[in-house]
């Protein structure tokens, strides 16, 4: 589970990055929302392997696992819904020189569109602090993967920021 927990997590990360180009950055709250979302999700990945070692043999750590699988569900949901709205769109945006279509960056063109989305996100990221608060009773190791920097800190809902994991 970890396995598919992690490739789902390195596919939301991945495609929150690219969300986050100088046609969304334009967009009062949606690029703040989304950077939060991706540190508290990078936050998570590195205690994903010892989480899924300990889910187990320890029923509470299985609960928290099956909450994290849900919210990224929901955060795989956000994306396809950018992702097909976007294509409902897709032959009035082609990049001249490359010949690309970003999707992402097309749905955040709608003002209404962009609001929801970021609606949604601000939810998903009320939900991912809740699992970071009740993850750090379990004081999963963290493994950093890719040589990324330690951010070592979790920020919690009441704007806290604590040292969550070890």
């Amino acid at each position: 589970m970890a396995a598919v927990l992690d490739a789902m997590v390195s596919f939301v990360i991945d495609t929150l990055i690219k969300m986050a180009a100088d046609e969304v950055a334009m967009l009062y709250g949606v690029p703040d929302e989304m950077n939060k979302l991706e540190g508290k999700l990078q936050d998570l990945k590195a205690v994903l392997a010892d989480a899924e070692r300990r889910r187990i043999t320890e029923n509470a750590v299985q609960r928290w696992v099956l909450m994290l699988k849900d919210v990224m569900y929901e955060a795989t949901d956000i994306l396809d819904i950018c992702i097909i709205q976007a294509e409902e769109g897709q032959e009035s945006i082609m990049c001249a020189e490359s010949r690309c279509f970003n999707p992402i960056s097309f749905c955040m063109r709608n003002p209404v569109f962009t609001h929801d989305i970021g609606t949604r996100i601000k939810d998903l990221n009320k939900k991912l602090d809740s699992i970071c608060e009740s993850g750090a009773k379990f004081n999963f190791i963290r493994m950093e993967q890719n040589n990324q920097q330690d951010r070592g800190m979790l920020t919690h809902p009441a704007g806290k920021n604590r040292r969550g994991y070890s």
